[in-house]
């Protein structure tokens, strides 16, 4: 609910969610990108993009991220091949760069399953317990902060997301159902400027990051 009314915050004169899909097509590996959209979403129609058949195309969404994803899949049934990759990316991370996604491309090119993009942890990270007392402190040399695009074989992660839906597993993104099946998605260095918007305050740090531009269609 929260992030679906950020996507359509306004900056520079566009809805954020608008630079996300201008900074994706900015590549020229990726030709098309669907969205998945709320079925009582009355703001998609208004972004420039919803004209966009071509370029864009809109989803139903489902009850979470993961049923929204999986949708998105489906749809692509009969055009994707089961080792064509597709990039998962949340609405609200505006800025993705070339030099990012060139990165994301030139490492996983030959890998089977497919990675995603992270950070490593700067800060000490702790295990608490139900009454927030410290259990332990986890070592940080081997905690990463994952971020998108999150990248896999079309194959692997279809089947990964029919699995966890199916069994109501715990996951929280696209990766952790992939781990779930036994397999390993190779984490690939991002930026700490590709934020995820969560609180007001992201949005004014945003104000002055974003790249200004023209929505195409191609």
């Amino acid at each position: 609910g929260g992030l679906q009314t950020k996507q359509y915050v306004m900056l520079h004169g566009k809805p954020i969610i608008e630079h996300t899909l201008s900074a994706l097509l900015r590549h020229d590996k990726i030709s098309h990108i669907t969205v998945a959209i709320r079925s009582d979403d009355l703001e998609w129609e208004k972004v420039n993009y919803a004209g966009c058949a071509d370029t864009v195309t809109k989803v139903t969404g489902g009850a979470s991220r993961l049923h929204s994803v999986y949708n998105c899949l489906l749809s692509l049934q009969g055009q994707a091949h089961e080792h064509d990759w597709v990039l998962v990316h949340d609405a609200v991370r505006p800025i993705i760069s070339l030099g990012l996604l060139d990165r994301l491309f030139a490492e996983l090119t030959d890998h089977p399953v497919g990675g995603l993009l992270g950070v490593p942890q700067v800060d000490t990270v702790k295990k608490v317990n139900a009454d927030l007392e410290v259990m332990s402190t986890i070592p940080r040399d081997s905690v990463w902060r994952a971020q998108t695009p999150q990248m896999f074989r079309y194959n692997v992660l279809l089947d990964a997301l029919s699995v966890a839906i199916a069994e109501a597993l715990p996951v929280t993104d696209e990766s952790s159902a992939v781990e779930l099946q036994g397999l390993r998605p190779k984490i690939v260095m991002g930026d700490v400027n590709n934020i995820k918007v969560t609180m007001p305050d992201d949005i004014f740090m945003l104000s002055s990051s974003l790249v200004r531009g023209d929505s195409l269609c191609e």
